[in-house]
């Protein structure tokens, strides 16, 4: 009977030890409910997720910023932060020119988003800009420029040039580089690099015949051509264009068996008149001048080249000269009767200005820029198809026993000094 008492009481216990143990876990998670555990514990969590955001919003709006300066992967760090070395002026380039303008080109080093001011002479405020190129305008010809530029990086960094004694073109000066001229009748032409306009006022219109001139002295009317549709070979009849002579094989320009590079000089000369609408012819027959820069008759003797070429008034003709060694051999020289009559015409005219720093480029006339000029003279008083009446024409003679004698009216009376 005592060892069933002994497990009753065992059993008992067991009971009343669970019952407890409920009642203290009852107890202990409800007093971490009542005490606020779990909602702190959410609270932490919300601002963990909040930084989260926070941190990851601002690594976005980083991003963005670098973006803006570039790919900033490839990109040295340096390249972000204002500059710090002072700007250097590398050159300042005259791009382009007329009578009235002046076209400048700034390159430069060290320079960032740099702000450019550009003076003329002695101004005070300059014209701000961030381009490096600046056109001057209302210019005065023969008038002495200074035009100054200072450059400014984002650093805050400074730099000055300038280009000092530009004197404008104008009637009497030679030009520094290729300038557009406008005649008080507003009418324009191209004066390229080391020229000048002639200073007789009758020389100066391009209606009139505008005349330029080298260093030399050498003188060139401008022939305008302002439709390339009516530049072309034709046959003149009646004193005006007749039929149109480009299809005919005795008219075909460049010549088929011509020289080799003679397709290259006509299709650029060809270019250069439709890009500057016109083009420059030699104002007298091509003349002789010996080494010192005298008169010198050539004679159908060995002769050589010891002539020197040249385009003014007042000279012997530049005569027995032919084509070339042969149509296809134009830089050789040229034998007549076994003696050196020294280079051919095209080799001279293409070789005109050797060793000069002008901004042309000499031929031999085309028959399509005879043609032109036949139709840029022509008027009620010049009949191109018969000159009998105004001067020269095929198969007129004269004679006079000067040998230093010129024409002043194309042929019709002789002054005593040099032929021109």
């Amino acid at each position: 009977m005592r060892g069933k008492q002994e497990r009753g009481i065992t059993l008992i216990a067991l009971i009343i030890t669970i019952i407890v143990m409920l009642i203290l876990i009852t107890v202990t998670v409800t007093s971490a409910v009542n005490g606020g555990i779990f909602k702190k514990a959410g609270e932490a969590v919300s601002k963990t997720r909040d930084s989260m955001k926070n941190e990851q919003d601002g690594i976005n709006e980083l991003l963005a910023e670098m973006e803006k300066l570039g790919n900033w992967k490839d990109t040295p760090p340096a390249e972000a932060i204002p500059d710090e070395k002072e700007p250097v002026i590398d050159e300042i380039k005259i791009t382009d020119k007329t009578s009235e303008s002046i076209t400048i080109e700034v390159e430069t080093t060290d320079t960032q988003e740099a702000t450019y001011k550009y003076y003329l002479n002695e101004e005070e405020n300059g014209e701000e800009t961030e381009e490096s190129s600046h056109e001057y305008t209302d210019l005065q010809g023969g008038k002495e420029y200074t035009l100054k530029v200072e450059v400014t990086n984002k650093g805050g960094k400074s730099a000055t040039d300038s280009i000092k004694g530009i004197t404008m073109a104008s009637i009497g000066t030679y030009t520094e580089v290729t300038t557009e001229y406008k005649d008080k009748e507003e009418n324009t032409a191209i004066i390229p690099s080391g020229f000048k306009v002639s200073t007789n006022p009758d020389e100066q219109t391009i209606d009139d015949g505008l005349v330029i001139q080298d260093e030399e002295g050498n003188e060139f009317v401008w022939i305008p051509v302002d439709n390339m549709d009516s530049f072309k070979r034709t046959e003149w009849k009646n004193n005006a264009r007749s039929t149109d002579l480009t299809s005919s094989s005795d008219y075909t320009e460049p010549y088929a068996s011509g020289y080799p590079t003679e397709k290259d000089d006509y299709d650029a000369m060809k270019q250069s008149v439709q890009t500057n609408k016109g083009f420059y012819i030699g104002r007298y027959e091509a003349g002789s001048q010996d080494s010192s820069g005298n008169p010198k008759p050539r004679t159908n003797t060995a002769n050589g080249d010891s002539g020197k070429v040249v385009v003014k008034k007042d000279q012997y003709p530049y005569n027995y000269v032919g084509w070339g060694s042969a149509m296809n051999e134009v830089e050789k020289e040229v034998k007549d009767a076994g003696n050196n009559q020294g280079h051919g015409a095209v080799y001279l005219s293409k070789h005109f200005y050797d060793g000069k720093k002008v901004g042309v480029e000499p031929t031999l006339t085309y028959g399509v820029q005879w043609d032109a000029v036949l139709y840029f003279i022509k008027d009620n008083s010049h009949n191109v198809t018969g000159s009998t009446s105004w001067g020269n024409y095929e198969d007129n003679t004269y004679t006079t026993t000067e040998t230093s004698s010129y024409s002043t009216d194309y042929g019709a009376s002789w002054t005593k000094r040099y032929l021109h």
